[in-house]
């Protein structure tokens, strides 16, 4: 019994180990015959770069719990299949301890798929909206502005854009926000911004303009240390998809992207060419760390 158990055991396990054995020979391969890829310098960041690593990231554990998954409950079929045919006893499979691991790893793993699937979700509705923004706001680049993305500030903290223009830096945060039914007979598509809260039709939020405020908080130290001068930040949260209505004259600006050109061109010159490309070369360095 125990020699068939072993072999279908092994039957199961061939094809993952036979999968891992083949990627370490290809990479092998290419590590004897010397191949690298024809482009070596650090490209700058894109739209999204920290949500689009994030989602590698769990794709891998996705990949890794599913095999998990089934490897678990395959083995598990495999005992319990042993165990009953020896014994004939469903409360003797039940209670195996080889069984009772199996079936708790294959649950387990079930949870965290779950898990990861509801991040992938979320992370996936980021990217979308910081992608459709980052479109939108690189126009500005024919306008004479500099664009740049994804902004690494630090461990816990990135900017999603940020536009050098003339009338000063705009750190903008981007949220994409999933339309819900509406809590009252009130449009769907459409946010109020009364100076300190957001107002959407199934609730309120201050969240995004905290993040925004401190974000070109973080920005303007960052730039002061970076080039010996105070630098204007302006923060500004970007609500792609919603119809936005804000309250005049607020520190925090709240658009949506197709307003954010006007803000840029209509806003008062303040900084001269020559510190626009001191702030423009401190930040591409930051942001220039993409390799393949």
């Amino acid at each position: 019994m125990i020699t068939g158990l072993i072999i279908q055991v092994a039957v199961i396990l061939l094809p993952v180990c036979a999968f891992l054995g083949a990627a370490l020979l290809h990479r092998a391969n290419r590590e004897r015959k010397k191949i690298r890829r024809p482009v070596s310098e650090k490209l700058l960041r894109t739209p999204g770069e920290s949500l689009r690593r994030k989602l590698e990231e769990l794709d891998e554990c996705m990949f890794l719990f599913t095999s998990v998954l089934l490897t678990s409950a395959s083995v598990a079929g495999v005992m319990a299949n042993q165990e009953f045919a020896s014994s004939r006893s469903i409360e003797a499979v039940a209670f195996h301890p080889g069984v009772l691991l199996l079936t708790l790893i294959s649950f387990y793993s079930i949870w965290k798929m779950f898990s990861v699937l509801k991040l992938r979700i979320a992370f996936l509705l980021g990217l979308s909206g910081e992608l459709a923004v980052g479109e939108e706001l690189n126009k500005l680049m024919l306008d004479g502005c500099r664009v740049f993305h994804d902004f690494p500030g630090g461990d816990d903290w990135n900017i999603d854009h940020i536009i050098i223009a003339p009338g000063g830096v705009f750190a903008i945060e981007t949220k994409a926000r999933s339309k819900r039914a509406p809590l009252k007979d009130q449009p769907d598509h459409k946010v109020e911004y009364n100076g300190e809260i957001l107002i959407f039709p199934d609730g309120w939020t201050a969240k995004p303009l905290q993040q925004a405020d401190r974000n070109a908080c973080q920005l303007a130290v960052f730039l002061e240390k970076a080039t010996g001068e105070e630098s204007p930040v302006i923060p500004v949260v970007v609500l792609p998809g919603w119809y936005v209505t804000a309250k005049p004259g607020a520190f925090i600006k709240v658009l949506n992207p197709k307003m954010v050109r006007k803000l840029v061109m209509d806003a008062r010159p303040v900084i001269s060419p020559q510190q626009r490309e001191r702030i423009c070369y401190q930040i591409e360095q930051k942001c220039r760390d993409v390799e393949f």
